[in-house]
């Protein structure tokens, strides 16, 4: 008999895991509480200091959990929110960030911008 079969038959079987698109997005939304200030700028409206700031904050004080943990950051309103709430969600996962977290590569600009 092989593996799964006698998965089946014990009755155990692998629960599958959360729909993870890549590091940071869980089904298609940016985690907040895991996402790098790339991930995050890269949100429409979030600029490279806002998205400074939300890590900044979440390495200091640990994951935000619900959008209204995020109002602790300076510059998040009600309305900010309200902008990402169908792009956003919040696992409650607590990691140890690193610098590289903080990084926002800069982008590069056409010919006819400075």
């Amino acid at each position: 008999m092989n593996q799964s079969a006698a998965a089946a038959d014990t009755g155990h079987r692998r629960r599958p895991a959360p729909p993870l698109d890549r590091r940071g997005y869980v089904g298609g939304r940016l985690d907040m509480d895991v996402a790098s200030a790339a991930q995050i700028d890269s949100l429409p409206g979030v600029t490279p200091l806002m998205a400074r700031r939300i890590v900044a904050d979440r390495m200091a004080r640990g994951p935000f959990m619900t959008a209204d943990g995020m109002r602790r950051v300076i510059g998040v309103s009600p309305g900010f929110l309200k902008q990402l709430d169908n792009l956003i969600t919040f696992s409650g996962t607590f990691i140890q960030s690193s610098p590289s977290d903080t990084i926002i590569p800069k982008r590069r600009r056409g010919r006819g911008n400075k």
